[in-house]
């Protein structure tokens, strides 16, 4: 098409806005001339577009106006093919929300077929003829960098100034302000606050050859003014910033860089567009200026980055900046950004990269979306106006506080068009109007009672053209703008208003100024006129004004809104005006028209079902009124036929019973054969009424449907073949299935189709059969009858509905098989009908009918509640439906179906006749059966009478019988039964109901009531009497009944309250109806309460017992008994047995007998229970005696081995100082016999490996003696004999000689040793204790070896032991072996501690660096026989130990008042601390302070032998074991001691004879003594108890003249044998083994105190 002229000014906006879009753009035209569809090739791109797709060619001429993109498009060969056509039917197709953007890949040819494709999100936008594309990138874009050129500039500019004849004259979007004219650098705009420099003009640019981006913002960049800039000129920038800047500028998506310590803010094209009016004047600004608005939120995090070097992210952040709405309010934008530190050369943060990129459409598109989503689900279950309306309500209300922040809804209600003019006024020509009233269904954030929002609005509109002519707003003189009345109802003070619209486009251009009047509150008459929502651009102050803010929104004066209708499809007029405020922070741009739209066609969709359904629910409403309405008349109209038909029938039968004359009996007989026509046409009109109301139920059985069947129709039988009409029943046996069906029902299709076929067979056959087939039963009539033509089959089943044939009566309603189909429906089934009617031209031809019922075979397609198993099998004789169908068919001929009423009625004559004579004569016999009494009397109660009269005479008089009709004034039949039945008095009395409402469910309803007998009008008078004669009879008998009843029962009730038992009755649900005077008393249970609760008064224990026991009586039949106790603790014996009804039982006093039977059981229990504690006792003795055994086998077990691992070592290192000594002697002999003694080296090494045999000898000693003493501990903590026995010493001392004794052993084992003395030992100046001497150092000497004995394994440098002492008045915190610190009151500390007795706790912590602990050893640590699993898991075999020193310590501590613990981390060591609890003692005499030396310094564990006594003394020595015996002496004679040997008892007091008064004596006058007696215990032929006693009583008798001092060494180290020593006479006991230098000094001790 041709494109018209354009001026220089359109071409140039759309060339600046196209060539300004920082991606790739560009512009087709829409049709080409002679095709149909848009070109692919670009009239205008972009330098962008250009510059991806051409690369080093974007300048050539022919590529600046267009072309490239078919070449650019993904794919070679029938790929790009398809790329391409893909693309032209997305810009072909109509722009919507869903197809607005379009993916697309290219390949631009110069970046290489090797290189990813660019993919681009296309968005197109139309403008007149053309399509304007532009895009944003998916993935990044390729940059060519052109060199520079001289000529680059004179094209660009050659571009912009000559008009291209491709491009449209209609403006294109508005540019951003900076991109409206050129930019001025030197004219730099700021923002509101002043920069914090003044630029000045520059004298020469910069070069800047490191930017090599091609872009505006490195244009602006170079010529931007940088003097006196913090910054300084681009060319002396830091590598770092230079680097970061060229960053900045490559990139094509928003970037920026925050520097320096003032954060300058620089940013890329990209950023320039996203600050909209901000850019320029934030460029080269400060941070906190730039963007000062959102300094407050964003100034700490900038902080963070800086300070802590850490990115910093934000996702969908909502923002406030420079964007301003149409309405001066900032812009609601949404933005995903990031902080990037930028690192700069000494590693520091110099700035910080900012990423941006606007997802403003995303947030909303899915905001909007969402409430859409919502509004359609909502308002999609709506079912009525008031439902839809109350959903949109709560989804505005919920999910639209920002999008809508007031809402308003009117529904609209259409009238009809009003008069033309008042009555009296002369008539003017003019059109009728058409009323539209608006309703406010609801508003959302506007006060109630607000002036904008009236309540209700009526408006005139032109029934020709449906816009407004003109509108009419009734408003009363003086009433407030927006308050409307209704129009038709003016006073003549009431001021109408029009409006009258001008041209259409007149009027939307003028919509927003329609609120600036108080004429009326909204223009709803242009909405009514444009049907499509309006923008209203300004909203008057006085609108807004007192609107409610909404919650979570902006908190803004609504300034804008929209009027929208919502019409159903079709509709002229709206059904309702939605009036919505226009968010205040987003212009009402394209996308925000998009959303009103859906809004609109979803909101008009969801109100168009919602009115559909709500007119169905109307229908469905409508249709159940008109049931009920036509139900009720039904009813009526059947108590009206049924009670006249009754007054009828009774006369009637009654003369035919008595006339004798023929004539009359003939008329008689036809009036009760029309009666009984008119009873079947009642029966079947009430049938078919319950049908279609749903109120027809069957009781359907198990039933052989043929054998019932073929029942039914043989009664046909007779009036059918007397009409010489062949009568054929037949069914099928061989398949027969059973049938589920309703008797009465039919009974009824049975004779309904039988009597039908046989009405329009005039001669030929009639044919009933029934069969199977799987699944169905059918049952069909055929007959050779007239037939029924086409076009009557389909209307044959339909109500009302008669065939024109020839028939044998022309009587019927037409309902007949209208009734027979609703019935076979209620069975589950379906009929069908095959016709052929009589060919007039050949009758002779094949004809008749053939009606077939289908009915489903057993029973899931019924109703499982009318589904009745028990009834099955059982038959019911025809009911008087099927009798009046047979009476009716037997005055049926050929003759009348020729012949008029009077000749039908007198040929059936002789046979109504012969009946009537019949019946006459049964009536009479009948009448003679019944016997009344004169003295009976019956109450009849009718609708002439009132029931509340009838009950007043039955209360009066107590008639034997009543008869009342049901449907009566005020009272009905049903009523007055139960008032009847409510009195006692009168309760016995037989009902009978009559009634004209026929049906089961009607006779069910009565009998229900308590009415004895139901009669349905019209009745027969025999049978009435018949029925009143039975019930009569019965209620006689009822009453002698009750009254016999009466007297058993009160005789019954002296004798229960004379029994001595308890006696109460139940019902069948177990609650108690009736109990005795002796059961309260048994039970306590009160006599004026309710028996409601009986149960309470049994004791819990037995309150289950007798409830299953009532339960199983009941269900069972068989009684039963039980004792139980009450609450008032009686015992008594329940006896329960079954009745019709429910439970009688007994309840007997059997306390005193259970109390004996409890005495007697008691004693049995107590023997019992004795013999059992006996058997417990002995068998927890077994059990200890095997602990114990068990026990002395594993200590027995660990002892041995324990003690055989030194005895070994002791051996080897023996045998070794034995050779090596053997040699040194024999050196020494050759020495003597030749050269000078001169020792070897070898001989050295010997004697040093003598030395270090010795120490091992020693340690085993040691060793020995430790698991001596952990045994014997462990023995008196088995017995319970372990004693603790304090005596004073020095704590620094001993600590120190306790270590001492391991000095060899670390030193061997290369050790290091270190013993720390904490402060507070220091400061408090602690010396002297009180406490078991013996058990501290047996504590401190297992961790000691303990110890030594893991950190052997550690690695040589790493070998280090140190042991802590601290000391407090305070016991440890948090059950922690841990001392507290030194307390505040320091000096009051200090006086307390000099103060002997005073209770103090000594802290002592072993810590070494062997493997450590796993944690799981931790547990077991501490227990008998255990150890810690380490690093081997048989740790008994790596490290040795018999397991039992931890457990000592652990108990030794708890007996000291103490305890331990243990910290360890698995291959960091461990610390095992204890604390003991021990008191101060009194110096005895001064002495020196002790040094803390270090026990690695001081003397060898092995002493040397004492030094030689001055003095000598004489020692007897008394040992059986030889070593032990020749050792001792050796080490004593060295020790300067003289010394005499004895192997036993005997001997050493043969000695001490011998030495008192034998040879011996130097003196024979002096008696001598030894000054000790070293003697074993354990001896052959005198032990040393033994030996010990004998010297004692030597002594006392005088044999012995001086006291002899005894001295036991012995291995028996229990305090118990220890004591049996000293009482044996021994003055001291040393324990095996033994020093030699303890044993010199207590025997030196010993004789000095002689």
């Amino acid at each position: 098409m041709p494109f018209r002229a354009k001026t220089l000014p359109e071409t140039v906006q759309l060339r600046t806005f196209v060539e300004e879009y920082p991606y790739p753009a560009f512009v087709l035209n829409k049709r080409v001339s002679g095709k149909h569809a848009a070109s692919l090739l670009p009239i205008f791109t972009n330098a962008a577009f250009r510059n991806l797709v051409f690369g080093p060619r974007e300048n050539e001429p022919q590529n600046v106006v267009g072309g490239g993109l078919l070449e650019a498009l993904a794919g070679t060969g029938f790929e790009g093919l398809a790329n391409a056509r893909r693309l032209g039917e997305w810009i072909e197709e109509s722009p919507t929300a869903s197809n607005a953007r379009f993916i697309v890949d290219l390949e631009p040819s110069w970046i290489g077929r090797s290189a990813s494709p660019v993919q681009l999100e296309l968005i197109k936008t139309a403008v007149d003829v053309f399509w304007i594309i532009t895009s944003v990138p998916r993935t990044e874009l390729p940059q060519y960098v052109p060199p520079p050129k001289q000529d680059e500039d004179i094209l660009l500019t050659t571009l912009k100034d000559e008009a291209s004849p491709f491009l449209p004259a209609q403006p294109l979007p508005a540019l951003p302000e900076w991109a409206e004219a050129p930019l001025d650098p030197m004219a730099l705009a700021t923002t509101s606050s002043k920069s914090p420099y003044e630029p000045k003009p520059r004298e020469k640019e910069p070069v800047l050859q490191w930017l090599t981006a091609g872009t505006e913002m490195v244009e602006f960049l170079r010529k931007y003014n940088w003097d006196g800039h913090p910054l300084g000129h681009p060319d002396q920038w830091p590598q770092s910033l230079k680097t970061s800047m060229s960053a900045v500028m490559a990139s094509p998506y928003p970037w920026a860089l925050w520097w320096g310590p003032d954060l300058v803010l620089l940013y890329n094209d990209a950023y320039a567009i996203m600050s909209g009016t901000k850019h320029p004047g934030l460029f080269a600004q400060y941070g906190k200026i730039a963007w000062g608005e959102l300094w407050e939120a964003i100034g700490p995090l900038a902080d963070q980055v800086v300070r802590e070097r850490k990115s910093v992210a934000r996702e969908d952040d909502l923002l406030f900046f420079g964007r301003l709405t149409d309405k001066m309010l900032p812009e609601e934008t949404y933005h995903n950004w990031a902080w990037i530190p930028a690192i700069v050369e000494d590693g520091s943060v110099g700035g910080f990269f900012n990423t941006t990129f606007e997802n403003t459409s995303k947030i909303l598109y899915e905001r909007r979306i969402q409430i859409l989503r919502s509004l359609g689900d909502k308002t999609a279950l709506a079912r009525s106006r008031t439902e839809f309306a109350e959903a949109m309500r709560v989804v505005l209300s919920n999910d639209a506080h920002k999008d809508v922040p007031f809402a308003a809804f009117y529904f609209n209600i259409v009238d009809a068009p009003a008069k033309a003019g008042r009555e009296g006024e002369p008539h003017r020509p003019q059109k009728a109007r058409i009323r539209v009233t608006s309703t406010l269904a609801f508003q959302i954030g506007v006060p109630e009672g607000h002036p904008a929002i009236p309540g209700r609005e009526v408006r005139m509109l032109d029934p020709i053209t449906w816009r407004s002519s003109p509108p009419m707003v009734a408003r009363r003189s003086g009433a407030s703008p927006g308050s409307t009345i209704d129009a038709r109802s003016l006073p003549d003070d009431t001021t109408v208003v029009a409006h009258t619209p001008g041209d259409s486009d007149a009027m939307l251009d003028t919509i927003g100024d329609a609120l600036q009047t108080d004429e009326t509150a909204w223009p709803f008459f242009d909405v009514f006129s444009a049907k499509r929502p309006l923008h209203i651009t300004s909203l008057p102050a006085s609108i807004g004004k007192g609107f409610g803010l909404r919650k979570n929104g902006w908190n803004d004066v609504p300034r804008e809104a929209i009027i929208m209708p919502i019409a159903a499809e079709g509709d002229e007029v709206p059904i309702g005006v939605m009036v919505l405020g226009v968010n205040t922070r987003r212009p009402y741009d394209a996308e925000y028209q998009t959303w009103i739209e859906l809004l609109h066609m979803t909101l008009s969709s969801t109100l168009t079902a919602t009115l559909g359904r709500e007119a169905e629910l109307k229908k469905a409403e409508q249709l159940a009124q008109l049931d009920a309405a036509k139900t009720s008349f039904f009813s009526s109209a059947s108590h009206e036929l049924r009670t006249p038909l009754t007054l009828i029938a009774g006369p009637v039968q009654e003369a035919l019973r008595l006339t004798s004359e023929q004539r009359v009996k003939q008329q008689l007989t036809m009036t009760t054969r029309n009666i009984e026509r008119l009873q079947k046409l009642v029966d079947s009109l009430m049938d078919f009424t319950r049908v279609e109301g749903g109120r027809m139920y069957g009781r359907f059985r198990a039933t052989s449907l043929a054998d019932y069947t073929t029942d039914l129709a043989e009664l046909f039988r007779n009036p059918i073949e007397k009409n010489n009409i062949e009568y054929v029943v037949t069914n099928d046996h061989n398949n027969e299935a059973t049938a589920f069906v309703d008797h009465d029902l039919w009974e009824k299709v049975v004779f309904n189709l039988i009597g039908n076929a046989f009405k329009y067979t005039l001669s030929g056959q009639v044919h009933v059969h029934t069969s199977y087939r799987p699944g169905w039963a059918e049952f069909s009539v055929r007959d050779t009858g007239c037939g029924i033509p086409a076009n009557e089959q389909d209307k044959v089943f339909e109500r009302f509905h008669r065939v024109s044939a020839t028939a044998r009566s022309h009587e019927g309603t037409g309902i007949g098989l209208a009734l027979t189909r609703e019935l076979v429906k209620l069975h589950g089934g379906y009929i069908t009908l095959e016709s052929t009617p009589v060919d007039k031209d050949d009758p002779e031809a094949p004809h008749g009918s053939n009606f077939t019922v289908h009915i489903p075979l057993g029973y899931e397609h019924l109703p499982p509640a009318n589904v009745d198993e028990e009834l099955a099998g059982i038959r019911v004789a025809p009911r008087a439906y099927g009798r009046a169908m047979i009476e009716e068919a037997k005055g049926w001929n050929k003759a009348k179906a020729q012949s008029d009423d009077r000749d039908r009625s007198e040929s059936g004559g002789s046979e109504s006749n012969a009946n009537s004579n019949t019946d006459s004569s049964k009536s009479g016999e009948f009448s003679g059966i019944f016997r009344f009494s004169p003295d009976d009397t019956i109450l009849i109660v009718d609708d002439t009478e009132d029931a509340i009269n009838g009950l007043v005479v039955l209360e009066e008089k107590a008639p034997d019988l009543v008869l009342s009709d049901v449907m009566m004034p005020g009272m009905d039949g049903i009523q007055f039964v139960g008032a009847i039945r409510e009195r006692p008095r009168i309760s016995w009395t037989p009902v009978i109901l009559l009634t004209a409402r026929a049906g089961e469910e009607a006779r069910v309803e009565g009998l229900t009531s308590g009415a004895d007998d139901y009669i349905s009008k019209p009745f027969k008078t025999q049978e009435l009497v018949a029925r009143v004669h039975l019930h009569l009879n019965l209620g006689k008998r009822k009453r002698e009944l009750l009254n016999l009843f009466e007297e058993r029962t009160k005789e019954i009730k002296i004798v229960s309250d004379l029994s001595p038992v308890g006696i109460f009755r139940t019902d069948n649900q177990g609650e108690m109806t009736y109990t005795n005077r002796r059961w309260h008393e048994i039970t306590d249970y009160p006599s004026n309460q309710p028996l409601t609760n009986w149960l309470w008064n049994i004791h819990p224990e037995f309150q289950k017992e007798v409830l299953e026991l009532t339960t199983r009586v009941l269900q069972t039949g068989d009684g039963g008994s039980l004792e139980i106790r009450w609450q008032n603790e009686r015992w008594t014996k329940l006896q329960v047995e079954s009745i019709s009804n429910g439970l009688i039982g007994t309840v007997t006093d059997v306390s005193d007998r259970h109390l004996y039977e409890a005495a007697r059981i008691a004693q049995a229990q107590e023997r019992e229970a004795i013999a059992q504690l006996r058997a417990a006792d002995a068998e927890r003795q077994r059990a200890e005696a095997d602990e114990r055994r068990r026990a002395q086998e594993l200590l027995v077990d660990v002892t041995s081995h324990e003690l055989r691992q030194p005895v070994s070592a002791i051996l080897n290192c023996s045998q070794l100082v034995r050779t090596n000594l053997s040699n040194l002697a024999e050196a020494l002999r050759k020495s003597r016999a030749a050269t000078p003694f001169v020792p070897t080296d070898s001989l050295l090494r010997q004697i040093e490996d003598d030395l270090d045999a010795l120490d091992s000898i020693y340690q085993c000693g040691l060793s020995q003696e430790r698991i001596a003493n952990d045994v014997l501990s462990l023995s008196r903590l088995q017995l319970d004999t372990l004693s603790i026995h304090t005596i004073d010493f020095q704590l620094l001392p001993e600590l120190q000689r306790i270590i001492s004794i391991f000095a060899s052993e670390l030193k061997m084992k290369k050790i290091n040793f270190n013993m720390n003395i904490g402060q507070s030992v220091v400061v408090l100046n602690v010396d002297r204790v009180s406490s078991d001497r013996t058990r501290f150092a047996q504590i401190l000497t297992n961790l000691m070896s303990n110890a030594i004995k893991f950190t052997d394994i550690a690695p040589l440098p790493d070998r280090q032991i140190v042991v802590y002492l601290e000391v407090s008045l305070d016991p440890p915190q948090a059950n922690k072996c841990i001392a507290p610190p030194l307390p505040q009151n320091i000096d009051e500390v200090k006086e307390k501690i000099k103060i002997p007795g005073t209770l103090i706790y000594v802290y002592v912590a072993v810590q070494d660096s062997g493997p450590g602990l796993k944690p799981g050893d931790l547990t077991l640590l501490f227990q008998r026989f255990q150890q810690g699993e380490l690093l081997w898991s048989n740790s008994h075999e790596v490290f040795g130990g018999s397991g039992l020193g931890l457990f000592v310590s652990r108990k030794l501590c708890e007996l000291m008042g103490g305890n331990i613990d243990v910290d360890s981390v698995y291959g960091q060591g461990a610390t095992f601390r204890f604390y003991l609890q021990m008191k101060t003692a009194g110096e005895p005499e001064p002495k020196p302070a002790p040094s803390p030396e270090s026990p690695a310094k001081a003397k060898p564990a092995v002493a040397a032998p004492p030094a030689p006594s001055q003095t000598a003394y004489h020692i007897l020595i008394t040992e059986d074991n030889i070593i032990n015996q020749t050792v001792l002496n050796r080490q004593l004679k060295q020790a300067g001691f003289t010394t005499e040997l004895a192997s036993n008892g005997k001997e050493a007091i043969e000695k001490i004879k011998r030495l008192a008064f034998g040879t011996d004596n130097i003196d024979p006058s002096l008696p001598r003594r030894f000054d000790a007696i070293l003697m074993d215990c354990e001896m052959p032929v005198m032990d040393g108890h033994t030996a010990t006693r004998e010297i004692r009583r030597l002594e006392s008798e005088g044999v012995l003249p001086l006291r002899n001092r005894i001295i036991a060494l012995t291995g028996n180290a229990r305090q118990g044998q220890v004591e049996a020593s000293l009482q044996a006479g021994m003055d001291d006991v040393m324990i095996k083994p033994y020093k030699i230098d303890e044993l010199v000094l207590k025997i030196r001790d010993k004789a000095m105190l002689d």
